[in-house]
């Protein structure tokens, strides 16, 4: 393992790199979320691991930040979490690619190795299309499903939907029948497919409503069992954790809305 002195020079990083300010953490601490846009990937990160990071390109060596910190923070500059964040770095392949290798230990790179194959088997995504266009085309005219006067009335629909099933059980359960048939299971497999495509459609949209990007949509394999996934990643930019949180119901919203039309036919 390497050693932090005074004396140790600072890496590159990324010329990419972005910090986004997060929300307040449940201690009070401000957070901040460092973006890549190559990998497209976010990471959260406290508050003395900003201060290091906003003041890296401003001294060669630990010494001159670390005296910055004491100087212009409350802080007390720590050299073990000094030494996490530059392996957090490397780690990520947010060094510049001159200075990347030098920093990671051998038994790192063995387990880095190792973690890298489990989660290949364990997750991985094949992306199929990029929606930018066709949300931007498409979502004004159905943003007004995204409002909160379009949840009340689909939640209202489903409640009077349920009542009025409620009267007829018998002949609503007696569709269920079908289900166990070849026909029938072909059906309910075509209809999961579609309903989960305006599932993700409903995470894709809501995301173009905050102002979001999303890079692509796709297939994604769970231990080699295939889902639809959208990207949504970009979701951290946000601050509001109200927003981040209708994001991540706008496929449920989507489902809730079919559920109400469906029961009523």
């Amino acid at each position: 393992m390497f050693e932090i002195t005074s004396e140790t020079k600072l890496p590159r990083l990324s010329s990419d790199l972005q910090l986004v300010k997060g929300e307040v953490d449940e201690d009070g601490a401000p957070t901040w979320r460092l973006y890549h846009p190559v990998s497209h990937q976010y990471y959260q990160i406290g508050w003395i691991e900003f201060e290091y990071l906003s003041r890296f390109s401003l001294y060669a060596n630990y010494g001159g930040l670390r005296q910055a910190l004491i100087e212009q923070t409350t802080l007390e500059p720590d050299e073990d979490v000094f030494k996490e964040l530059l392996l957090f770095l490397n780690q990520h392949g947010l060094l510049h690619d001159d200075q990347a290798l030098s920093l990671t230990p051998p038994n790192d790179k063995q387990q880095a190795v190792l973690s890298e194959i489990i989660h290949k088997y364990l997750f991985f995504s094949v992306p199929i299309v990029r929606p930018e266009g066709f949300l931007k085309a498409t979502y004004p005219y159905v943003a007004w499903l995204f409002t909160r006067t379009a949840s009340y009335i689909t939640l209202l629909a489903l409640l009077i939907a349920v009542v009025i099933t409620l009267g007829r059980i018998d002949e609503f359960f007696a569709t269920f029948l079908d289900m166990f048939s070849p026909r029938g299971a072909l059906i309910i497999g075509l209809t999961f497919t579609v309903i989960k495509l305006f599932h993700e459609l409903g995470h894709a949209y809501s995301a173009q409503k905050h102002g979001l990007k999303v890079p692509h949509m796709g297939i994604a394999f769970m231990v080699m069992y295939p889902v639809f996934y959208t990207e949504t990643t970009s979701a951290w930019h946000l601050a509001s954790k109200n927003d981040k949180v209708q994001i991540g119901l706008g496929g449920i919203r989507i489902e809730l809305m079919l559920a109400a039309i469906f029961l009523f036919i």
